[in-house]
C-alpha cells in the first residue's frame, strides 16, 4: 500500500495533499485516503511503515547541559562539605592570632618599662658618683658645701649625664610606641586577611555549587553533535532501505496499469534530469521533484522547519529540506543548531 508521500496517479500529487486546499493535510490522509487504500489493498497498515525513516527529536542542548550541571553538583558535594568544614577552622585560626597579638602587648610594655627603670637607676648612680666627686673636690679646696658655688658646679657637672639619660629614655619610649603601633596594625590587618581567606573558600564553594555550567554546556554540545551525526547516518540508511522496499512493494501492491504509469513517470523525470532510465532504478527523482515543489510552496506560506521535516522526511533528505527552507522561508535562515550544522559555512540556494 502506498504511503502518504507517494504520488497519487489520479492527481499527480502526494496522497496526503488535500485536493480542496492543495496543501499537505495529515487529517485528510488519515481520515479519507488511508482507509480507502487499506480497503483497496487489503492491508491493515502501510507496508512501508517498517522501513520509513523517522526524524528523531533533536535533544535540547540546554536540557542536556542542565543534567550535566546537576551531575557536577552532586559530584562536587564531598569537596563542598570539606571546604565548608574549613570555614570554622579559618575563623578559629585568626581568632587565635588576634589573641596572641593582644597577649604580646603587656609583656612588650613591661620590657620597655624595665629598660626605662634600668636607665633611671644608672642615671641615679652616675649622678651620685658625680656629687661625691664634686664634694671631695670642694673639701680639698676648703670650700663649704653649703656655698652657692657648690650647687652651681654640681649642676654643671651633672648636666651631661642628665641629658644623656633623658635622650636614652626618650628613644626607648619612641621604640615602645613603634612596636605597639606595629602590633596594632598587624592585629587590624588580620580582619582583611580573614575576609580574603573566607571569601576565597566561599568563592570556590560557589563555583562548585553551580555545577560548572561552562563545562556542562560544552559536554552537552559534544553529545549533541555526536547524536546528530548518528541520526544523520541512520536517516540516510533508512532512506536507502525505504527506496529499495518501495520498488519491491510497488510491484506487489500496484495494479499493472499503475505499474506502467509509475514506470512512465519515472522515465519522464529521469529524462528531465538527464539520467538514463532503468526499470530497476528507484523512483527517487519522481518523488524528490514533486516533494520539493510541495515543500517550497509550504515553506513560502510560513510552515515551520520542524513541520516540514515531519512531512517530507520520508521523501527528501534532511540536507535538502533545510536548504530549501532556508532559500524561501519568510523567517530567514533556521535558528535550530542542528540545521545550522547542516548548512555549514555556506547556504546553497537551489532555486
Amino acid at each position: 500500500m502506498p504511503s502518504k508521500s507517494d504520488i497519487n496517479p489520479s492527481t499527480g500529487k502526494a496522497y496526503a495533499i488535500n485536493p480542496a486546499s492543495g496543501v499537505w493535510d495529515d487529517n485528510y490522509w488519515a481520515n479519507t485516503v488511508e482507509p480507502q487504500l487499506k480497503a483497496r489493498y487489503g492491508v491493515s497498515s502501510s507496508p512501508y511503515s517498517s522501513v520509513s525513516p523517522s526524524v528523531a527529536s533533536i535533544p535540547d542542548p540546554i536540557e542536556t547541559a542542565q543534567r550535566f550541571r546537576q551531575f557536577n553538583i552532586a559530584s562536587n558535594q564531598p569537596y563542598i562539605s570539606s571546604l565548608q568544614a574549613r570555614i570554622p577552622e579559618i575563623q578559629q585560626r585568626f581568632t587565635t592570632q588576634r589573641t596572641q597579638i593582644e597577649g604580646e602587648k603587656e609583656p612588650l610594655k613591661q620590657r620597655y618599662q624595665n629598660i626605662i627603670d634600668e636607665l633611671k637607676r644608672r642615671e641615679t648612680v652616675e649622678l651620685g658618683q658625680t656629687s661625691t666627686t664634686k664634694s671631695r673636690e670642694f673639701g680639698r679646696r676648703g670650700l663649704p658645701l653649703s656655698s652657692g658655688l657648690f650647687d652651681v658646679e654640681l649642676q654643671e657637672s651633672q648636666r651631661p649625664t642628665r641629658e644623656y639619660f633623658t635622650g636614652q629614655t626618650k628613644e626607648v619610649g619612641l621604640g615602645q610606641e613603634a612596636d605597639l603601633r606595629q602590633l596594632a596594625n598587624l592585629q587590624a590587618s588580620l580582619g582583611g586577611q580573614e575576609t580574603e581567606a573566607l571569601g576565597g573558600v566561599q568563592n570556590i564553594i560557589g563555583q562548585l555549587s553551580t555545577g560548572e555550567p561552562t563545562s556542562a554546556l560544552q559536554n552537552a554540545l559534544q553529545i549533541l553533535n555526536t547524536q546528530q551525526q548518528t541520526q544523520e547516518n541512520a536517516f540516510t540508511r533508512a532512506q536507502q532501505l525505504r527506496i529499495a522496499e518501495m520498488e519491491n512493494q510497488a510491484k506487489r501492491y500496484m495494479s499493472p496499469e499503475e505499474q506502467a504509469l509509475k514506470a512512465a513517470q519515472t522515465a519522464y523525470y529521469l529524462r528531465e534530469a538527464g539520467q538514463p532510465y532503468s526499470p530497476t532504478k528507484p523512483t527517487e527523482i519522481q518523488l524528490s521533484t514533486q516533494a520539493k515543489n510541495q515543500l517550497i510552496s509550504q515553506a513560502r506560506s510560513g510552515v515551520t522547519l520542524g513541520n516540514l521535516v515531519q512531512q517530507f522526511g520520508g521523501s527528501l533528505g534532511l540536507n535538502d529540506i533545510v536548504k530549501l527552507y532556508t532559500a524561501v522561508s519568510p523567517y530567514g535562515p533556521p535558528k535550530e543548531g542542528w540545521a545550522k550544522g547542516i548548512l555549514g559555512s555556506g547556504i546553497d540556494n537551489p532555486y
